[in-house]
């Protein structure tokens, strides 16, 4: 039987990403609204996770969606190499994402986009987590 991961709340999964980092492990964030996983969020989360020992994907709302971000989140937990989901009801813009990488202070956030907006761009910064923008779309090409 294949593992699935833990989906938790993001205050839970602070604690996940500190017990992880204390033990040496390299943590890597990702995030998207996942509305209908497409084939390029499999590859992007294939790529993050090989930027690091551990892979916390965010998930959250969509404005338009009507499925809640936790149902959601119990189709990323099934994706191969996602070691922690949070699902957040909240909208997926980049202040709420740059509110949760403050919160989980990870090694790396990787990006699937060319970048990030602001918020998040100051956070890592301000944190000393590494941006890594662009992740799966050299497996697009």
């Amino acid at each position: 039987m294949m593992a699935r991961a833990l989906i938790m709340p993001l205050e839970l999964a602070a604690g996940y990403v500190r017990e992880q980092r204390v033990h040496g492990r390299r943590v890597v964030v990702a995030h998207g609204v996942f509305a209908a996983v497409e084939p390029r969020h499999v590859r992007y989360i294939g790529a993050a996770e090989r930027l690091g020992h551990r892979l916390v994907v965010i998930v959250g709302r969509w404005a338009g969606g009507k499925v809640p971000a936790r149902s959601r989140a119990e189709v990323v937990a099934a994706i191969r190499g996602v070691d922690a989901v949070v699902p957040v009801e909240l909208d997926i813009g980049w202040p709420m994402t740059a509110d949760a990488l403050a919160v989980l202070k990870p090694d790396v956030f990787a990006v699937m986009t060319g970048g990030a907006g602001r918020e998040a761009w100051d956070v890592c910064e301000r944190d000393g987590i590494e941006l890594v923008a662009g992740v799966g779309a050299e497996a697009a090409a």
